[in-house]
């Protein structure tokens, strides 16, 4: 079992809209979406991300009860850090199969898995599976 960390930071502009126009950002599914009526701009930020803007952190904690507001009079410049945490789990399945399960853990230690991963015993891929999605070779 290993746990791993990924991570990296990006800066994001968003200009000002046409209209005079409040923008949300809400999480849906596994992304933070600035939903609007009107010309504007909208950029998608993976679950898991911290936002920051003018100072201020912002996370989703998955439940799409997290909010932000943010003004279009003028451009907004935000930046987000995404640091995943993701432990890996290998076990045997079989005789001749073995398989890896790439897990990821939030900052509530609740646990979520990414993908599963095949293996024959000459070590060659037979299967992934990845959110409800199977791959077979």
């Amino acid at each position: 079992m290993n746990i791993g960390i990924q991570s990296c930071t990006k800066k994001v502009t968003l200009k000002a809209a046409k209209d005079d126009i409040i923008e949300v950002i809400y999480y849906k599914g596994d992304s933070i979406d600035l939903k609007v009526k009107g010309i504007y701009e909208k950029y998608y930020v993976n679950t898991g991300s911290i936002v920051k803007i003018d100072n201020e952190f912002y996370s989703g904690d998955g439940n799409d009860n997290k909010h932000l507001m943010l003004s279009t009079k003028k451009d907004t410049i935000f930046q987000y850090e995404n640091e995943l945490k993701y432990k890996v789990e290998i076990k045997k399945i079989s005789k001749d199969t073995f398989k890896s399960t790439s897990i990821y853990v939030n900052e509530y230690g609740e646990e979520y898995i990414l993908q599963a991963i095949y293996y024959d015993k000459d070590y060659n891929i037979f299967k992934i599976v990845r959110r409800n999605r199977t791959y077979v070779k």
